[in-house]
């Protein structure tokens, strides 16, 4: 392998503008670039945008996106928009400069020989396949494809073929092309037994073919589906020197400029759903090769998208997965960095839903693909029970450890205050599923002490901010019809009140009750007040009202069965707590300009007395 010097690279750089390399693939903004000062604005072409956020400063060499962070060099530039290797974009580069590459290192010179040589085995095995695809040995094995939905141009796109069921079948074609049969091995094309007395034999028969390619095209494996109903269903060739499963994904070259074009990359277990998905139109497709999804596969995805959609099949097996998934990108995490997880119906995989369904349904789908910090709740609140101290406190415990794994502290902030919400509002909905009245004491909820001053508790009060409302629209009339086109109905627990607050608000009169400013727990309204105060005090008490709602619902899913909490039961559950979350800083904010208020009318009475 040939060893390039920092004094080589910087002479490419010197030589070739890195405008030149880039605006081959991107047209520059003419009213923000400045070319005689080396400086150029696009858009970016490593994600989809309206306005240039991708800016190239030919004096520093370098590019940086301000809307992706994609940032780099000349070298960096082709290895990440066109799939070369580093060595493969130095060459070409140092070709346009019109410079000699280095003399390279005889023994890693040696080494990448090999590795060449044996891409040249595997893609003579993958012609091998292709044409015993539509030999008359093949019939079965192309009726299959063509049943599968795979034609003439995505059998040549994705290389498909069939390894016919003989022993000796890829050894004998590579052989008359003189290949050593420790090239076979070495490829995984060929087995080699432990008993030294039995010959090698082709590890792939009977099987319809897919050669996997590496992100430059070159083929480094196979994957081999039954025909039929033997066992294994789906084989992929060992891990050899080229074919590493953890560092790849299977479509990668194709899916990379569509995943920067369209801005999002789906994933999928296997090649066979990523095909059918790249048949449909979603080219943005790669599969996993049916691993467990390591971290090299994670920090490649990310190279693509800054959240891969993770789809894998509606069954046990692949929620697991997506289970694995979500543990193993946790510590990874980084700032804009995450992954989302699209879990299809029951018993479907994506070929089966686009086959059934149709792409606009699956499209409809990705559109609903939930975050990973939904997906992570649900996943930890799928069987939970909390029914002792003791349980709350171990979940309470897990969820604590599961942050604790995140590497990047900012992310870990932030997960950490995403879980305690989620945690503290399930906890608040299943204390008032416990106790629908309320479990404070009447009068003494925080709401309402804030302004209602040290004396509030002096007397009975009106419990319910129905009942205050009613008080406050019979001593206030004028206030009270701002609010007249509400429908207090849906709010009120009592529907006789509700009727009474109806006709209170839109001036109707009818009954009023002798109520004292005692019997308020707000104080303040012993004294003259403005209108404004009066506004906001309705204003709040509804809000405590909607926020009552909002949490009897909850309560209502909660005294479900965990096991009878369904998935769209626990996304309902996630969305009412944030509504939740929501309302509560809306009374929190309305609480605090009472206490202003009130603080400013004090002062005033005070003033004036003096």
């Amino acid at each position: 392998m040939i060893r390039f010097s920092d004094s080589f690279l910087s002479t490419i750089r010197d030589r070739i503008p890195l405008s030149d390399v880039i605006g081959r693939l991107v047209s520059w903004d003419r009213r923000k670039s400045r070319p005689a000062k080396g400086d150029h604005w696009a858009c970016c072409p490593f994600h989809g945008e309206k306005t240039p956020s991708f800016h190239v400063d030919d004096r520093k060499g370098r590019y940086h996106c301000f809307g992706c962070q994609a940032s780099g060099d000349h070298f960096r530039f082709l290895m990440e928009l066109e799939g070369l290797s580093f060595p493969e974009a130095v060459e070409r580069l140092a070709g346009e400069a019109g410079l000699a590459l280095p003399a390279p290192d005889p023994e890693a010179a040696r080494r990448q020989q090999a590795k060449l040589k044996l891409n040249d085995v595997l893609d003579l095995a993958a012609t091998y396949f292709e044409r015993h695809l539509h030999a008359p040995e093949g019939q079965q094995a192309l009726a299959y494809a063509q049943k599968r939905g795979l034609d003439t141009d995505l059998q040549k796109t994705f290389r498909i073929g069939f390894a016919p069921d003989r022993r000796d079948g890829v050894i004998s074609f590579l052989k008359s092309h003189d290949v050593p049969v420790g090239d076979m091995i070495e490829t995984g094309l060929v087995i080699a037994p432990e008993d030294a007395g039995r010959s090698p034999y082709d590890r792939f028969r009977g099987r319809l073919m897919v050669a996997i390619e590496d992100q430059r095209g070159k083929v480094v494996g196979f994957g081999g589906r039954v025909l039929g109903d033997g066992e294994p269903k789906y084989l992929n060739s060992p891990e050899t020197d080229l074919f590493r499963k953890r560092e790849m994904l299977f479509n990668a070259q194709r899916a990379r400029q569509a995943a920067h074009q369209n801005g999002r990359l789906i994933v999928v277990e296997g090649y066979m759903d990523a095909i059918a998905l790249h048949r449909a139109g979603f080219q943005e497709v790669v599969a996993s090769l049916g691993t467990a999804m390591g971290e090299e596969q994670i920090a490649l995805m990310w190279r693509f998208t800054d959240e891969p959609i993770i789809c894998f099949d509606g069954d046990g097996a692949g929620e697991r997965a997506a289970h694995r998934a979500i543990d193993r990108a946790l510590p990874m995490l980084k700032p804009g960095k995450s992954l989302r997880f699209l879990f299809l119906p029951k018993g479907m995989d994506p070929d089966d839903f686009v086959g059934q369904r149709g792409a606009d349904a699956f499209e409809a789908e990705l559109g609903g693909a939930l975050p990973l910090i939904e997906a992570l709740w649900a996943r930890e609140t799928a069987t939970l029970d909390v029914s002792t101290p003791e349980r709350m406190a171990a979940f309470q415990t897990g969820l604590s450890r599961l942050v604790a794994g995140i590497e990047d502290a900012t992310v870990r902030q932030h997960y950490d205050q995403a879980l305690k919400d989620r945690f503290y509002a399930m906890r608040r909905a299943l204390r008032q599923a416990q106790n629908p009245q309320g479990s404070r004491p009447a009068g003494r909820d925080r709401l309402s002490d804030g302004f209602a001053g040290a004396n509030a508790r002096s007397a009975p009060k009106l419990e319910t901010p129905e009942a205050q409302l009613l008080a406050l629209a019979q001593r206030y009339p004028d206030e009270a019809q701002r609010f007249a086109d509400l429908d207090v109905f849906p709010l009120c627990q009592d529907q006789a009140l509700a009727r009474r607050l109806e006709a209170a608000l839109q001036g109707e009169g009818g009954v009023h009750d002798e109520v004292s400013l005692e019997a308020l727990p707000f104080p303040i309204l012993k004294q003259d007040v403005s209108p404004r105060f009066i506004g906001m005090l309705f204003s709040f008490l509804f809000a405590k009202m909607e926020l009552r709602c909002i949490d009897a619902e909850a309560a209502s899913t909660l005294t479900l069965e965990p096991q009878s909490l369904t998935e769209a039961a626990m996304e309902r559950l996630v969305a009412i707590q944030n509504e939740a979350r929501a309302m509560q800083a809306k009374i929190d904010e309305l609480e605090r300009q009472l206490d202003e208020e009130a603080s400013v009318m004090r002062s005033l009475k005070v003033k004036s007395a003096s």
